[in-house]
Protein backbone atom coordinates (compact mmCIF):
# COMPACT_ATOMS: atom_id res chain seq x y z
CA UNK A 1 0.00 0.00 0.00
CA UNK A 2 1.03 3.64 -0.41
CA UNK A 3 -0.01 6.65 1.68
CA UNK A 4 -3.31 8.39 0.98
CA UNK A 5 -1.64 11.61 -0.22
CA UNK A 6 0.20 9.73 -2.95
CA UNK A 7 -3.09 8.09 -3.91
CA UNK A 8 -4.73 11.51 -4.12
CA UNK A 9 -1.97 12.84 -6.34
CA UNK A 10 -2.37 9.87 -8.66
CA UNK A 11 -6.07 10.51 -9.17
CA UNK A 12 -5.63 14.24 -9.54
CA UNK A 13 -3.14 13.77 -12.34
CA UNK A 14 -4.92 11.00 -14.22
CA UNK A 15 -8.62 11.89 -13.87
CA UNK A 16 -10.48 15.11 -14.49
CA UNK A 17 -13.84 14.07 -13.09
CA UNK A 18 -14.43 14.18 -9.32
CA UNK A 19 -13.54 10.93 -7.58
CA UNK A 20 -14.63 9.39 -4.29
CA UNK A 21 -11.13 8.87 -2.96
CA UNK A 22 -9.74 5.85 -1.19
CA UNK A 23 -9.14 5.76 2.56
CA UNK A 24 -5.81 4.15 3.39
CA UNK A 25 -3.45 4.51 6.36
CA UNK A 26 0.29 3.77 6.65
CA UNK A 27 -0.60 0.91 9.02
CA UNK A 28 -2.38 -0.86 6.17
CA UNK A 29 0.95 -1.45 4.45
CA UNK A 30 2.26 -3.29 7.50
CA UNK A 31 -0.47 -5.93 7.65
CA UNK A 32 -0.04 -9.56 6.62
CA UNK A 33 -2.90 -9.09 4.14
CA UNK A 34 -3.72 -6.10 1.97
CA UNK A 35 -7.50 -5.95 2.40
CA UNK A 36 -9.60 -3.55 0.34
CA UNK A 37 -13.10 -3.14 1.80
CA UNK A 38 -15.42 -1.93 -0.95
CA UNK A 39 -18.64 -0.10 -0.16
CA UNK A 40 -21.34 1.09 -2.54
CA UNK A 41 -21.41 4.86 -3.09
CA UNK A 42 -21.24 8.23 -1.44
CA UNK A 43 -24.22 10.58 -1.44
CA UNK A 44 -24.85 14.18 -2.45
CA UNK A 45 -27.21 16.35 -0.39
CA UNK A 46 -30.70 16.89 -1.75
CA UNK A 47 -30.04 20.40 -3.07
CA UNK A 48 -27.03 19.14 -5.05
CA UNK A 49 -28.57 16.05 -6.59
CA UNK A 50 -28.49 17.41 -10.15
CA UNK A 51 -24.70 17.64 -9.90
CA UNK A 52 -24.57 13.87 -9.64
CA UNK A 53 -26.37 13.10 -12.89
CA UNK A 54 -24.22 10.88 -15.17
CA UNK A 55 -23.88 13.36 -18.02
CA UNK A 56 -22.42 16.15 -15.86
CA UNK A 57 -20.56 13.90 -13.44
CA UNK A 58 -18.53 12.01 -16.00
CA UNK A 59 -17.93 14.77 -18.55
CA UNK A 60 -16.18 16.92 -15.93
CA UNK A 61 -18.86 19.61 -15.69
CA UNK A 62 -19.57 18.71 -12.06
CA UNK A 63 -16.04 19.70 -11.02
CA UNK A 64 -16.92 23.39 -11.41
CA UNK A 65 -20.32 22.91 -9.78
CA UNK A 66 -19.23 21.26 -6.51
CA UNK A 67 -18.82 23.52 -3.47
CA UNK A 68 -16.94 22.71 -0.25
CA UNK A 69 -20.03 21.17 1.33
CA UNK A 70 -20.53 18.87 -1.65
CA UNK A 71 -16.90 17.77 -1.53
CA UNK A 72 -17.13 16.95 2.16
CA UNK A 73 -19.99 14.54 1.40
CA UNK A 74 -17.82 12.52 -1.01
CA UNK A 75 -14.60 12.74 1.01
CA UNK A 76 -14.00 9.21 2.31
CA UNK A 77 -11.52 10.18 5.02
CA UNK A 78 -14.03 12.69 6.34
CA UNK A 79 -16.62 9.95 6.80
CA UNK A 80 -14.94 6.58 7.26
CA UNK A 81 -12.03 8.23 9.08
CA UNK A 82 -14.12 10.20 11.55
CA UNK A 83 -14.82 7.58 14.21
CA UNK A 84 -13.60 8.00 17.77
CA UNK A 85 -13.51 4.82 19.81
CA UNK A 86 -15.65 3.12 17.15
CA UNK A 87 -18.57 5.45 17.86
CA UNK A 88 -20.18 7.10 14.85
CA UNK A 89 -22.85 9.69 15.53
CA UNK A 90 -24.82 9.34 12.31
CA UNK A 91 -26.88 6.28 11.38
CA UNK A 92 -25.44 6.71 7.89
CA UNK A 93 -22.05 5.70 9.31
CA UNK A 94 -23.34 2.33 10.52
CA UNK A 95 -21.46 0.61 7.70
CA UNK A 96 -18.13 1.76 9.16
CA UNK A 97 -19.13 0.88 12.72
CA UNK A 98 -20.19 -2.67 11.84
CA UNK A 99 -17.15 -3.30 9.64
CA UNK A 100 -14.90 -2.03 12.44
CA UNK A 101 -16.45 -4.43 14.95
CA UNK A 102 -15.71 -7.32 12.59
CA UNK A 103 -12.12 -6.17 11.99
CA UNK A 104 -11.61 -5.88 15.73
CA UNK A 105 -12.35 -9.58 16.12
CA UNK A 106 -9.91 -10.44 13.33
CA UNK A 107 -7.01 -8.84 15.24
CA UNK A 108 -5.58 -11.28 17.79
CA UNK A 109 -3.06 -8.67 19.01
CA UNK A 110 -5.09 -6.59 21.46
CA UNK A 111 -2.16 -4.22 22.05
CA UNK A 112 -2.67 -2.59 18.63
CA UNK A 113 -4.11 0.96 18.57
CA UNK A 114 -7.89 0.77 18.85
CA UNK A 115 -8.91 4.36 18.05
CA UNK A 116 -10.00 3.38 14.52
CA UNK A 117 -9.96 -0.20 13.26
CA UNK A 118 -10.21 0.95 9.65
CA UNK A 119 -6.50 1.76 9.91
CA UNK A 120 -5.81 -1.95 9.29
CA UNK A 121 -7.53 -2.11 5.89
CA UNK A 122 -8.16 0.22 2.97
CA UNK A 123 -11.69 1.37 2.20
CA UNK A 124 -13.45 3.06 -0.68
CA UNK A 125 -16.83 3.10 -2.40
CA UNK A 126 -17.05 1.16 -5.64
CA UNK A 127 -19.27 3.44 -7.71
CA UNK A 128 -17.51 6.63 -8.67
CA UNK A 129 -20.74 8.62 -8.93
CA UNK A 130 -22.64 9.59 -5.76
CA UNK A 131 -26.24 8.64 -5.16
CA UNK A 132 -29.02 11.01 -4.15
CA UNK A 133 -29.54 11.34 -0.41
CA UNK A 134 -31.94 8.73 0.91
CA UNK A 135 -31.83 6.64 -2.24
CA UNK A 136 -29.64 3.89 -3.62
CA UNK A 137 -27.69 4.69 -6.78
CA UNK A 138 -29.58 4.02 -10.02
CA UNK A 139 -26.69 2.20 -11.67
CA UNK A 140 -26.05 2.71 -15.36
CA UNK A 141 -23.86 0.72 -17.73
CA UNK A 142 -21.40 3.62 -17.63
CA UNK A 143 -21.31 3.51 -13.81
CA UNK A 144 -20.42 -0.17 -13.94
CA UNK A 145 -17.65 0.18 -16.50
CA UNK A 146 -16.02 3.20 -14.86
CA UNK A 147 -16.18 1.56 -11.42
CA UNK A 148 -14.57 -1.61 -12.78
CA UNK A 149 -11.78 0.27 -14.56
CA UNK A 150 -11.15 2.26 -11.40
CA UNK A 151 -10.77 -0.91 -9.32
CA UNK A 152 -8.40 -2.37 -11.90
CA UNK A 153 -6.17 0.66 -11.51
CA UNK A 154 -6.26 0.40 -7.71
CA UNK A 155 -5.28 -3.26 -8.01
CA UNK A 156 -2.22 -2.30 -10.04
CA UNK A 157 -1.10 0.25 -7.45
CA UNK A 158 -1.85 -1.41 -4.12
CA UNK A 159 -1.22 -5.12 -4.56
CA UNK A 160 -4.57 -6.03 -2.97
CA UNK A 161 -4.83 -9.60 -1.66
CA UNK A 162 -8.48 -9.56 -0.51
CA UNK A 163 -11.37 -7.68 -2.16
CA UNK A 164 -14.19 -7.49 0.37
CA UNK A 165 -17.36 -6.06 -1.19
CA UNK A 166 -19.78 -5.02 1.56
CA UNK A 167 -22.51 -4.21 -0.94
CA UNK A 168 -24.22 -6.82 -3.07
CA UNK A 169 -25.13 -4.14 -5.61
CA UNK A 170 -21.46 -3.27 -6.06
CA UNK A 171 -20.45 -6.94 -6.02
CA UNK A 172 -22.89 -7.94 -8.76
CA UNK A 173 -21.97 -4.88 -10.82
CA UNK A 174 -18.32 -5.98 -10.63
CA UNK A 175 -19.13 -9.44 -12.01
CA UNK A 176 -21.38 -7.97 -14.70
CA UNK A 177 -18.30 -6.34 -16.24
CA UNK A 178 -15.62 -8.86 -15.29
CA UNK A 179 -14.53 -10.89 -18.28
CA UNK A 180 -11.02 -12.23 -18.48
CA UNK A 181 -9.19 -13.08 -15.27
CA UNK A 182 -7.85 -9.57 -14.75
CA UNK A 183 -7.46 -9.97 -10.99
CA UNK A 184 -4.68 -12.17 -9.65
CA UNK A 185 -6.53 -13.54 -6.62
CA UNK A 186 -9.56 -15.71 -5.97
CA UNK A 187 -10.17 -13.77 -2.76
CA UNK A 188 -12.96 -11.63 -4.19
CA UNK A 189 -16.19 -11.93 -2.24
CA UNK A 190 -19.35 -10.03 -1.39
CA UNK A 191 -21.53 -9.67 1.68
CA UNK A 192 -24.81 -8.00 2.43
CA UNK A 193 -24.52 -4.32 3.33
CA UNK A 194 -23.50 -4.07 7.01
CA UNK A 195 -26.47 -1.75 7.70
CA UNK A 196 -29.02 -4.36 6.60
CA UNK A 197 -30.49 -7.15 8.69
CA UNK A 198 -28.66 -9.71 6.50
CA UNK A 199 -25.36 -8.69 8.11
CA UNK A 200 -26.55 -10.60 11.21
CA UNK A 201 -28.95 -13.08 9.58
CA UNK A 202 -27.91 -16.42 8.17
CA UNK A 203 -28.24 -16.79 4.40
CA UNK A 204 -26.54 -18.49 1.47
CA UNK A 205 -23.20 -17.35 0.10
CA UNK A 206 -21.79 -18.60 -3.19
CA UNK A 207 -18.06 -19.30 -3.16
CA UNK A 208 -17.00 -20.46 -6.59
CA UNK A 209 -18.78 -23.83 -6.84
CA UNK A 210 -19.71 -24.03 -3.16
CA UNK A 211 -22.74 -22.71 -1.29
CA UNK A 212 -22.20 -21.81 2.35
CA UNK A 213 -24.77 -20.73 4.95
CA UNK A 214 -23.79 -18.03 7.47
CA UNK A 215 -24.46 -14.39 8.35
CA UNK A 216 -22.95 -11.56 6.30
CA UNK A 217 -20.69 -10.66 9.21
CA UNK A 218 -19.49 -14.24 9.63
CA UNK A 219 -18.82 -14.48 5.88
CA UNK A 220 -16.78 -11.26 5.95
CA UNK A 221 -14.64 -12.62 8.80
CA UNK A 222 -14.35 -16.10 7.31
CA UNK A 223 -13.08 -14.88 3.96
CA UNK A 224 -10.54 -12.40 5.35
CA UNK A 225 -9.20 -14.45 8.26
CA UNK A 226 -6.88 -13.23 10.99
CA UNK A 227 -5.12 -9.90 10.53
CA UNK A 228 -1.78 -9.10 12.10
CA UNK A 229 1.24 -6.88 11.69
CA UNK A 230 3.75 -8.38 9.28
CA UNK A 231 6.89 -9.18 11.26
CA UNK A 232 8.96 -8.99 8.07
CA UNK A 233 7.97 -5.40 7.32
CA UNK A 234 10.85 -2.95 7.99
CA UNK A 235 8.59 -0.62 9.97
CA UNK A 236 7.44 -3.34 12.34
CA UNK A 237 10.61 -3.16 14.37
CA UNK A 238 10.84 -6.96 14.47
CA UNK A 239 13.39 -9.29 12.95
CA UNK A 240 12.38 -12.11 10.68
CA UNK A 241 15.10 -14.29 12.19
CA UNK A 242 16.70 -14.91 8.79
Amino acid sequence: MIPLMQTWRFYRTTNFTPRCFLLSAPTTRRMNKQVLVIGESHYLREESKKKGEPEVWYDGTAVAMLDDEDRSWIHTRGTAGSGEGQKYGSKAFGIYRNVEYAIQELLPDKTLPADNYLRYVAFYNYFQRPAKTGDSLKVTKQDKQIAYNHLLKLAEIFGVTHYAFVSKKAYYAFWDVHGNDEFSTRNIFGTAHPCTSWWNRSHRHDWWEKQIEMTGREWFMERIGKLKLNANHPSSGKSSGK
